[in-house]
């Protein structure tokens, strides 16, 4: 339309030097602005079809930007740690959002950071944040969202035992690295007294694809003994030592079945999936002011808590990698805490999300899991997320584009 303006604007100054127009010269012009106002008007016709096409016709997107679609099917990967809240969650947000889907598959935080990675999914789900070589790795800017706080519980199967064995980080890293091989080794023993432990082999299983859960065991191990941080370190699938009876199992609910079922065997497992399963041992594990605490939602709270309150964190869009919620401060803190991590393209159309209306639904799942999605966690073990993790999220949600543009507000609240 300015084009248009100044066009009408150099005729006019060429017409005062020329005195009166003919009529006829001045119906041309009158048709000669109609003529402008159309070539205008379909300029801007064709130009606002484009744009809806860019942004929403690749989606199938019915309304205008701004409409929250029902039809829409997102797709996550990773963790499994989280799996029975995202599970939970279904048919809650389908009913908030009035009929959107979240297809979810647990196949481990190394599966899902791969997916992200080859822009295969719509997010991905981790307990360990990106190191800074798979952020560096990743197409675009990936926001770490802390969605959920939950426990690693060491799992172990002794039957007859009734009472809750002791460990702490450096058994445990002993009994990894395979320096202690039965049950009633002294160092057990020490840490067990008036308990009559079984002279059998432990049998050390772990995860055998890369799981967040062996992050945070690892992370704990490493920052509990030196021989462990020297040998084997951090990481969502370490070299494993070779010893007599260890075993690499795939999947969190297979560790969990293989060590309930295994005489002598000890493992590792999320607390929500731990209390599910009725009759699982779990040990009491010592935290760092010598308390010996089992897990529970109570110190699982405490912990994160204490360390949200004590922690400057990096911004969402930041490398998280120095963040960890192992050994609490607190005096009755449970030590093997972890956070659950949704990670997404800043820019939605980076990933999988192929249209507006899709990255849509994304923005205002994610905004529905840290409000009302929350209400869901303490019922599954899970923590509700701090205000300050709530507000952290909310204002990363806020910063999401597509196209370059800031996403319209699709909310399911």
């Amino acid at each position: 339309m300015g084009s248009v303006g100044d066009g009408g604007g150099t005729a006019t100054s060429l017409d005062a030097g020329l005195g009166p127009t003919p009529p006829i010269h001045r119906r041309r012009r009158v048709r000669r602005r109609w003529v402008l106002l159309g070539v205008a008007l379909v300029f801007v016709v064709v130009f606002t079809a484009n744009l809806s096409e860019h942004l929403g016709g690749a989606s199938g997107s019915s309304g205008p930007p701004g409409t929250c679609s029902t039809t829409v099917t997102l797709e996550g990967e990773g963790a499994s740690f989280l799996n029975p809240l995202l599970s939970v969650w279904q048919d809650p947000f389908e009913n908030a959002s009035g009929g959107d889907r979240v297809d979810y598959d647990p196949a481990g935080a190394g599966a899902g950071i791969t997916a992200l990675t080859t822009r295969t999914v719509d997010f991905a789900v981790t307990d360990e944040p990106l190191t800074g070589g798979e952020y560096s790795a990743l197409p675009g800017v990936v926001l770490t969202l802390p969605v959920s706080g939950s426990a690693l519980a060491v799992v172990y199967d002794l039957p007859g035992l009734s009472t809750p064995i002791r460990l702490n980080g450096t058994v445990l890293a002993g009994i990894y690295l395979g320096s202690i091989t039965t049950w009633d080794a002294a160092p057990v023993a020490a840490l067990n007294p008036g308990l009559s432990l079984p002279s059998e082999p432990i049998i050390a299983a772990h995860r055998s694809d890369a799981a967040g859960t062996t992050y945070v065991l690892t992370d704990f191990l490493s920052r509990a003994d030196a021989a462990w941080n020297a040998t084997v370190g951090t990481g969502i699938q370490p070299s494993w030592p070779s010893t007599p009876d260890g075993k690499g199992i795939s999947g969190n609910s297979g560790l969990l079945s293989y060590v309930s079922k295994t005489s002598g065997a000890i493992g590792y497992v999320d607390l929500p999936d731990t209390l599910a399963s009725v009759g699982t041992q779990y040990a009491a594990v010592e935290n760092p002011s010598g308390a010996f605490v089992r897990p529970n939602l109570t110190n699982t709270a405490s912990a994160i808590g204490d360390i949200v309150r004590s922690t400057s964190f990096p911004p969402a869009d930041a490398s998280w990698s120095s963040v960890s919620f192992v050994d609490a401060p607190g005096t009755g803190d449970y030590p093997l805490v972890a956070i659950t991590y949704v990670l997404v393209y800043r820019a939605l159309d980076t990933g999988f999300a192929a249209g507006l209306a899709k990255s849509q639904v994304l923005a205002g799942w994610l905004d529905w899991a840290v409000g009302p999605g929350q209400s869901f966690s303490e019922s599954l073990y899970y923590v509700t997320l701090p205000p300050a993790f709530v507000a952290l999220d909310e204002a990363a949600i806020g910063t999401l584009t597509f196209h370059g543009s800031p996403l319209p507000a699709c909310t399911f609240r």
